[in-house]
């Protein structure tokens, strides 16, 4: 199994990404994790932005840390 922690903003706002996103989503050893900066107080209104979009996935998990950079040992680009 592998597991995707997919950025929202800047990323699932563009229909391409969306496309392969759910690509992913389709295989049934990948797991979709959105994560967000957005506050969870809008949490019902980012659902309803991811299902306007059409992504499937299957966690979000909101208030992200908010950074200028991220450092991650395992960066991986769709």
């Amino acid at each position: 199994m592998k597991v995707y922690a997919i950025d929202l903003d800047g990323v699932l706002d563009i229909p391409a990404n969306v496309v392969k996103v759910n690509k992913l989503f389709n295989n049934p050893d990948n797991v979709i994790i959105i994560h967000t900066s957005r506050c969870s107080l809008i949490r019902k209104e980012t659902e309803e932005f991811l299902q306007k979009q059409g992504v499937m996935y299957h966690a979000l998990v909101m208030d992200k840390l908010r950074a200028d950079y991220y450092i991650d040992d395992k960066n991986i680009n769709l």
